[in-house]
């Protein structure tokens, strides 16, 4: 077998025509290369020089690369985020689990259940009747619907308890909130958090303006006067606090359960009149034996 050296995952000493399999700073033997190294692997087209991603070397140039990247100019590229097999950087050919390919754009789209993968990834929210991340409105950063924004562009705008995006006030004295560009007093009812020197998330103030009296809704203030907690069944999205958000799984496992226990106890029912029905035949048959025997 022919010795291809030994190597680390952060030292490229292999020889060409290898690839290094170490996962982390542990000293392993270098491999031949095959078709089956994956994406963050790469072969050695020549001695201690790695070809990121490279799948096959012709000489001492690379000519094919890993699934999940393409050649450009010699070089192995990744492709598109959720691509698992493409020609260029452009379009995809096939997806990666978890995505499905839209066949006008030639991207991948994550598919989606829930807001938060879409969130996470500041893809918008998840439109659950197509199962795809719809991007928010162009004034918004983090949304849960169309209509609704969790964290509006600070840049020019200010996020509302109620999910919209108004003008932002750019200066609040304390005991001021922003109203749509204009500011007014901290008052029962504010839509945005008030000014209280900077403290954050205050729906109304200290008589000293030196933190929170009382946080925005769905906030709760900790032992050191913070607005920064949600309150049980809520989770922070964006700037305030929504409730939990439950995995439609979930719901579905529930809604199997209660569809079983249901269908359980119809059986239930049936069988139990099926077999009473029975019992009241063999009894009537009984009788009229008795009476036919008696008659002869």
């Amino acid at each position: 077998m022919t010795d291809f050296g030994m190597c680390t995952k952060h030292e490229d000493t292999c020889k060409a025509g290898s690839y290094c399999p170490a996962t982390d700073f542990e000293i392993v033997r270098c491999l031949p290369c095959t078709e089956h190294m994956t994406i963050g692997h790469g072969c050695y087209c020549n001695d201690n020089k790695l070809n990121q991603n490279c799948q096959e070397c012709t000489g001492t140039i690379c000519t094919k690369c890993i699934l999940g990247s393409y050649i450009d100019n010699n070089v192995c590229k990744f492709c598109q985020d959720g691509c698992g097999k493409c020609s260029n950087g452009n379009t995809c050919e096939q997806c990666s689990e978890g995505f499905v390919l839209d066949e006008v754009t030639s991207k991948c789209t994550l598919i989606c259940i829930s807001n938060k993968e879409c969130q996470h990834r500041l893809e918008g929210y998840c439109d659950t009747k197509t199962s795809r991340c719809v991007a928010c409105d162009l004034s918004c950063n983090v949304c849960s619907s169309a209509t609704f924004c969790n964290a509006c562009d600070d840049n020019d705008f200010v996020t509302t308890i109620n999910g919209t995006c108004v003008k932002d006030c750019f200066i609040l004295k304390n005991g001021q909130y922003c109203d749509d560009g204009t500011p007014k007093e901290c008052i029962q009812g504010v839509t945005s958090a008030c000014q209280c020197n900077n403290k954050m998330n205050c729906a109304t103030c200290k008589e000293d303006f030196s933190g929170c009296a009382t946080c925005m809704p769905f906030l709760k203030m900790d032992s050191d006067g913070k607005c920064i907690q949600c309150v049980d069944g809520y989770e922070k999205i964006g700037i305030y606090c929504q409730p939990s958000e439950q995995p439609p799984s979930a719901i579905l496992s529930t809604g199997i359960i209660v569809t079983i226990v249901v269908i359980v106890m119809i059986a239930a029912g049936l069988i139990g009149c099926g077999i009473f029905i029975l019992i009241w035949k063999n009894k009537q048959t009984a009788t009229a034996t008795g009476v036919v025997k008696d008659h002869v």
